[in-house]
């Protein structure tokens, strides 16, 4: 299937090295004003070396709400390329006729990734493709000159496994009485997950270092990588988890390596209750019983040689600290640490914030 540009595109800037490749599917346009707005900040590279791939998709059979807020957020990324501030280079598949039959997140990366491939191979240049998520920002305005010396760090690296930092930023619909308690309850469920992943690969590996697959909202990889993988798996779900597989044994096969980054380099990312795609947790956290203890298993004791698959404890955030402290003293775990440290700091920051809040307003 070829997707066409919606309008004539530039060629490539010869000095391009980076693309960033980017799905938009029933996203509010202003998170992507606020992706936009990040990228003009960045320091430490000229215009001229990067450029965005934005790929607005939908299927045919799409519902009128999403093909809604799809046209709206073409509009804007139209304004935006005529601007010109940035290199924006944008696929319309979502208008009729232009659809993707059969749309998943997976398909979607992968038009704007072979589109990415193809324009760096018509300057004769390996460069390197970032994929991210239409509601993540690049906060740090070193982030580039920051990737440029990853890039010169590790010369064998085959791609790069980026990591991501959670911010409160829920859709205005989100706005209910009992939000907070639900985020917060979501935080707990996505760390406990994660300190459950960690230790499980941990134990299986003998040690803690790469031990998360890559985000799709953070993914880094030259177009050689790319293409001795054949692209990205066009999954409706996991399909960035696909992705870092393939890398990962295209790595191993060459005897290179997949680099973990994740706590070195990070994009923000929105602590929202979507419900846009396939595997998001919102129906499961807009289900919770509030009155109920938030159980799970006892991950301390598995750390510690424990067998605790029948046994569970109610999860809070000091428990999930004293797994994560445990964990960081082991081979590989202070990175691991430092990670989730970083995942989860603006997010509690902000739910510590509205907590006092509300104490304060109780008081009262």
């Amino acid at each position: 299937m070829t997707i066409r540009p919606s309008r004539k595109t530039p060629a490539m800037h010869p000095e391009c090295r980076f693309a960033i490749v980017v799905p938009v599917y029933h996203e509010q346009w202003q998170r992507l004003t606020r992706q936009l707005d990040s990228l003009q900040q960045q320091q430490g590279i000229s215009p001229e070396q990067f450029e965005v791939i934005y790929v607005v998709n939908n299927s045919p059979d799409c519902a009128n709400d999403v093909r809604s807020h799809n046209q709206r957020a073409l509009h804007t990324l139209r304004v935006a390329q005529d601007l010109g501030s940035l290199n924006i280079h944008l696929i319309d598949a979502s208008t009729t006729g232009r659809e993707i039959p059969a749309c998943n997140v997976g398909k979607a990366r992968d038009i704007g990734i072979q589109q990415a491939c193809a324009r760096f191979e018509s300057i004769t240049r390996d460069g390197w493709i970032i994929n991210t998520d239409a509601d993540c920002h690049f906060d740090d305005p070193e982030y580039f000159r920051k990737l440029n010396s990853l890039i010169s760090e590790h010369p064998d690296s085959l791609a790069f496994n980026g990591g991501l930092e959670y911010e409160f930023s829920p859709d205005p619909k989100d706005r209910s009485p009992d939000l907070f308690r639900r985020m917060y309850r979501m935080r707990l469920l996505i760390g406990w997950h994660r300190l459950s992943e960690a230790i499980a690969s941990g134990k299986a590996q003998k040690g803690y270092r790469d031990h998360f697959k890559m985000s799709g909202a953070h993914m880094i990889a030259p177009v050689s990588s790319i293409r001795a993988i054949g692209g990205m798996p066009h999954l409706a779900v996991a399909e960035d988890h696909a992705f870092y597989h393939a890398l990962s044994d295209l790595a191993d096969s060459q005897g290179k390596t997949l680099s973990y980054i994740r706590h070195r380099l990070t994009v923000v990312t929105a602590a929202r209750l979507s419900e846009r795609t396939p595997d998001s947790m919102a129906p499961k956290v807009r289900g919770m019983d509030l009155n109920d203890s938030l159980m799970g298993k006892n991950l301390l004791a598995l750390l510690q040689g424990g067998r605790p698959d029948s046994e569970l404890i109610e999860v809070t955030y000091n428990e999930y600290r004293k797994v994560l402290d445990a964990l960081s003293a082991l081979p590989g775990g202070q990175e691991m640490a430092q990670e989730l440290d970083l995942l989860f700091g603006r997010l509690d920051r902000h739910m510590l914030r509205m907590a006092n809040q509300h104490t304060s307003a109780n008081a009262s």
